[in-house]
Formats: C-alpha cells, sequence, structure tokens
C-alpha cells in the first residue's frame, strides 16, 4: 500500500552529512582550448578521427569568437546562449550567439572580447566547460526540413574535444546535472533543499568550475555505461550526422525532435500553473536513453521539467526562491502523456492522458519542490529562509512514497579569535513541520504530525570537517520549546519574532557536559538525537570520518539511549549507514558521549 513518509529523522540526519561525490576527472572538453578549433563545417565531422580535419576547415570563427552549429538539419534563426550558472536559462550578461559571418547554414559565433564582460574572470577555456543552450523558435530553418513548424530546445553538455555541435543527442544526461549539484551541495554543507544560487558573474568562479568538474566526471561514466550497454560511444554522438551523410542518425535525430516539440507544450502546462512566474526548463530524461537506444521503435519519451528561480529583494528584505525538479513525464508525439511505467513495447496501449498539470504531477516517476523566501536584513549575520518542501517518489515495486514540510532556516557564521581557531565556523538553527499539509494523491498520511528543532554547527578547516548537532523530536506542549513558530509562509512570514526563535534554538545548542538540563524534560514519544561528523578532507572531498550519533528517548519514568557508529565508506561514497556499531543503554551513553563530549565550541 502506497503511504506518506513524514518521519524525517534519518532524512534529516543523512542530509546533514558532510562529504560525498566522486573525483574529478580532467575532462575531454579541455583538451583543446584554441577557439579556431571550435567550429564544424559542413564538410567535416566531430568524430574523433576528424578532429584535426575540423579545425583545419574551420571557416566560421576567428580567433575571439567561440562557434556552435545547431543540427537537426542546420538551423537557421535559433537563439544560442551559454549557460555559465547552471540554471538552465539565460541571464543578462549571458549573451546570444550571433550567426557567423561565412553565411554556414546553422553556425553561430560568441565574441570572447566583448561579450561576456559581465563574467568575473572569463577565459576561453571557462566558456567551453559550460552548457550551451539553443533555443529554436517556430519559423526558423531546418536546412534539410524547411520552416520549423513548433518551437523546441536543445542542450549541449560539453564532452568530448573538437567542434560545439548541438544537437537531440547533445543533451541526453541532463538529468545528471541534478546529481552533481547535489554533490556539490554536500560540499559546500547545504541541504538538498537549500538554494545553490550561482550568479553569472560568478560563471567561471569556484563553485561554477567545481560543479563543470562534477558534471564532467558523470560524463565519463555515462560515456563507459552507454558502451557497455547498448554499444554506443557517446563522442560519435556529438558529431555532424549531416556532413557525415549519417541518414541513421539523421532520422533518429528528427524523430527525438519531434518529442522536443511537444515538451514545448508540457513547458507551457508548468508555466501556466504557476501563474507565469517561473520559466521552467524541459529536456529529455534519463530514461529516455534506454527508449533511443533500445531495440524498440521509439513510441514514447520521457521528460524533466526543471525551474530554478531567485527573485530581487523587496522593500523588507524578502526575496521569493523556488525550485522544481520532476523526471520521467513520458510523452507521445500526439501530445498525450503517459505513466512513467509504460514501456516502448505498450506504449501506444497504456493509459493516456491530456498533459493539464495534475495529470503530469500524478504520472512521473519523481518530483521534488522546494521555495519560499528569504532574507539577511533582520538578524545580524544570519540567513532566514521560510521555505517549504515536497516530493514524490515511485520506486522500483511501484508504491509511492511522499513527504511534505515547512521549514524555518537561519544560518551564518561565527567568528573566531585566539589559536587553534578553525578556518570557518558556521551555524543552522532550523524549525520543521508537516502540519496542515494534504496528503499528496497516491500517498496515505499514516504518522501524527510533528515538529522538529534542528540546530548544529560546523567547524572547518583545510583539512578536517568537524560537525556537531542536535535534533529535537517534540509534541504539543513539550516543555523544551513550547509553541515554537509553525505559520512562517507566504504572507505569514511578516508575523514571526524571529529573533526570538533564533535566540531560543541557540539555547537549545548545548555542550554534551549540559545535556541533563534538555533531557530530563523530554516527555514519552519525544527524543534528542545528538550527533557529530569528525572527517579528514583532501582537496575538499572525504578520505576517512566516523559519525556518532546518540538517540535520547523515555518511557516516563527513565531515559534510554541508543549510540550508532558509522564509518565513513570510499566505496559508497558516503556513510555505511546499513553497518552501524551499535550500543544501548549505559554503555551506549558512554560509547557516544565520549566521542561527543572532545567537540569544541570555540565560543
Amino acid at each position: 500500500m502506497s503511504r506518506i513518509n513524514v518521519t524525517l529523522l534519518f532524512v534529516f540526519l543523512i542530509s546533514s552529512c558532510g562529504g560525498g561525490g566522486g573525483g574529478e576527472a580532467t575532462p575531454a572538453a579541455q583538451a583543446n582550448t584554441n577557439s579556431s578549433s571550435s567550429s564544424s563545417s559542413s564538410s567535416s565531422s566531430n568524430s574523433s578521427s576528424n578532429t584535426s580535419s575540423n579545425t583545419s576547415n574551420n571557416s566560421a570563427s576567428t580567433s575571439n569568437e567561440v562557434a556552435s552549429r545547431v543540427i537537426d538539419g542546420y538551423i537557421t534563426g535559433a537563439n544560442v546562449f551559454i549557460d555559465f550558472n547552471y540554471n538552465l536559462q539565460q541571464d543578462i550578461g549571458e549573451p546570444s550567439a550571433s550567426p557567423a559571418e561565412s553565411g554556414e547554414p546553422g553556425a553561430y559565433v560568441f565574441d570572447y572580447e566583448n561579450d561576456f564582460s559581465a563574467i568575473t574572470d572569463f577565459s576561453e577555456a571557462c566558456a567551453k566547460r559550460r552548457m550551451q543552450i539553443a533555443e529554436v523558435p517556430a519559423g526558423a530553418v531546418d536546412s534539410e526540413l524547411g520552416e520549423v513548424d513548433k518551437a523546441f530546445t536543445m542542450f549541449y553538455v560539453p564532452y568530448g574535444s573538437g567542434s560545439v555541435n548541438i544537437t537531440p543527442f547533445t543533451g541526453l544526461y541532463m538529468d545528471f546535472l541534478k546529481d552533481a549539484k547535489k554533490q556539490l551541495k554536500e560540499t559546500l554543507n547545504l541541504k538538498d533543499d537549500e538554494s545553490l544560487d550561482i550568479s553569472v558573474a560568478d560563471g567561471c568562479g569556484v563553485n561554477a568550475e567545481a560543479l563543470a568538474s562534477k558534471f564532467e566526471t558523470r560524463a565519463n561514466t555515462f560515456s563507459a555505461e552507454l558502451n557497455t550497454t547498448y554499444s554506443a560511444v557517446l563522442k560519435d554522438l556529438y558529431g555532424d550526422y549531416i556532413a557525415d551523410l549519417d541518414n541513421a542518425t539523421k532520422q533518429k535525430a528528427e524523430k527525438i525532435v519531434g518529442y522536443l516539440k511537444v515538451a514545448s507544450d508540457i513547458k507551457a502546462t508548468v508555466k501556466t500553473n504557476f501563474n507565469n512566474k517561473y520559466e521552467p526548463s524541459v529536456s529529455l530524461s534519463e530514461g529516455s536513453i534506454a527508449s533511443i537506444f533500445g531495440a524498440n521503435d521509439i513510441t514514447s519519451l520521457p521528460l524533466s521539467v526543471n525551474i530554478q528561480y531567485k527573485g530581487p529583494a523587496d522593500s523588507d528584505g524578502w526575496s521569493d526562491v523556488f525550485s522544481y525538479f520532476t523526471s520521467g513525464v513520458r510523452v507521445l508525439l500526439n501530445g498525450k502523456i503517459a505513466k512513467a511505467s509504460c514501456t516502448e513495447v505498450d506504449a501506444n496501449n497504456c493509459i493516456l492522458f491530456d498533459p493539464t498539470y495534475e495529470n503530469i504531477k500524478n504520472n512521473l516517476d519523481w518530483y521534488f519542490s522546494y521555495g519560499g523566501s528569504s532574507n539577511s536584513s533582520i538578524i545580524d549575520g544570519a540567513t532566514i529562509e521560510s521555505r517549504y518542501r515536497e516530493s514524490k517518489d515511485i520506486n522500483n515495486q511501484g508504491s509511492t512514497s511522499c513527504s511534505q514540510a515547512a521549514k524555518l532556516d537561519m544560518q551564518g557564521n561565527k567568528s573566531c579569535s585566539g589559536s587553534g581557531c578553525p578556518t570557518s565556523i558556521k551555524f543552522e538553527y532550523e524549525i520543521t513541520h508537516n502540519r496542515g499539509f494534504q496528503a499528496l494523491d497516491g500517498c496515505d498520511v499514516t504518522d501524527n504530525p510533528y515538529v522538529y528543532l534542528f540546530t548544529q554547527r560546523i567547524n572547518k578547516s583545510s583539512d578536517v570537517e568537524d560537525r556537531y548537532g542536535f535534533q529535537y523530536t517534540l509534541k504539543d506542549e513539550n516543555e523544551i520549546y513550547n509553541a515554537p513558530p509553525t505559520n512562517f509562509l507566504g504572507a505569514n512570514k511578516t508575523n514571526v519574532n524571529y529573533q526570538n526563535a533564533f535566540n531560543k534554538l541557540e539555547e537549545l545548542f548545548v555542550p554534551m557536559s549540559s545535556i541533563s538540563s534538555v533531557e530530563n524534560k523530554l516527555k514519552i514519544n519525544e527524543s534528542i538525537s545528538v550527533y557529530r561528523n569528525l572527517e579528514q578532507k583532501t582537496d575538499g572531498e572525504t578520505t576517512s570520518g566516523n559519525r556518532y550519533n546518540l538517540i535520547i528517548s523515555t518511557d516516563g519514568s527513565t531515559l534510554d539511549y541508543n549510540c550508532k557508529i558509522y564509518t565513513w565508506s570510499a566505496s559508497l561514497g558516503g556513510y555505511d549507514f546499513d553497518n552501524p556499531v551499535e550500543t544501548t543503554g549505559n554503555t551506549g551513553y558512554t560509547n557516544c558521549y565520549n566521542e561527543l563530549i572532545s567537540w569544541n565550541f570555540h565560543n
């Protein structure tokens, strides 16, 4: 039976862990930084065997230009831009390319010397490591098919050296961008529902470069998987199949574009649902790979929808933030949608739905949405976010799990002086609850409403990250924090005394030597989870570490202790949560206490 998962203790504890992510391979895209080799010629291919031919036949670019070619057939009239901050939309400071002076059909150029003044530390190498997006409007001209009857969008994820050809194939692994962002958030000590806000000005900065490296590392992995599973070579898909006279690839590309045109309807539906406030991006889902390279004819393709938005601050200092991610919206060429579980073999026999927003939401395989308001002007040294989170996921067994929560988050940095200070001390205080939310379609609410209080600090140096924190699970009329603010979303955000809430949560961040001051106030079905993550780092990546987690509860008369110690696993890229060392009672208390009490507050 489907059920809603509203017990977020484990989720929060995991999301608060640092580390994760794989190694950062040097991308092949960096191998060629000479702008004169970045254009495609109508007589050359982008395959590895023809790189030199591409270079020698480049007539569309000059030494200060980046050249790209937009291909279904060669497309004239597209809007092509470089997405420096990975938000999948064109921002101010991300200029459009111009048609190549050579007049080659489908060729576009960026002027390095004049186009990118808005980007700090801009370089040619940086530009070549960023995604390019080609927006093809109705009325554009396709050299093979004539006038484009319906708008569509194609993505270019850098991979391999040589020419930049933006085709239906060069955005096949766009879903992996969310994985790269998740890894970077972990490195930056951000939770999965916190915004990874990279400005255009910082599009060549440290965080954007780190994201490019993680994205490119995943591309290399994907290339190997593609070859193993389907005997396909990713680099070959970056070529100019028109110039190569590769009719089979050309026909497959044209069919994919048919689905990308349907994607424009999905985009319009999602945009309308949010009152045109946000600009969605729609691309092929990871699941489309099996359809494109499988043995059966393509009868449907799954799509992903993404929204990333941060608005300007109002007169009170509040700015709106919103993120929305989905995968598995399966579309047919007739514009209908089917359940994500529908396969190529039976797509035409599946139950089909009109592409309304509710139908999209109910028939995808997962989505994750969060948003709210942010303010950095109310409490000195702290950023306040009032936000909600909503997620829905269909697992491999077909069951649906959902979660909904409202969060009030306050975070910033503490100062430290004297000897032994870490490089930085970050604090984060949070109130979260699921009160007032209705169950999502297909999910049953089985747990009682909850309120969690979350407090933590992170001492960080070049080679060590030491994290210590609490999560309080509380009932109504509790003695630890009676009546914490829970109505803080939307227009209600102005009714909260944020300073009082901040002071109370800071008060609940106590050393283990003072744990009795809070544990003795626990009631039945309440608990305190105290944890510490001690991790060794190399080049920002965790190489070893331990997590100590002491859970304190009561039966009404005596306190109960459960200690779990997790070890960092290099093979898992995180803590081995399936195999903890677990002790209970007084022994458990002692085993965790000795580690928890040694955390240094640096107050």
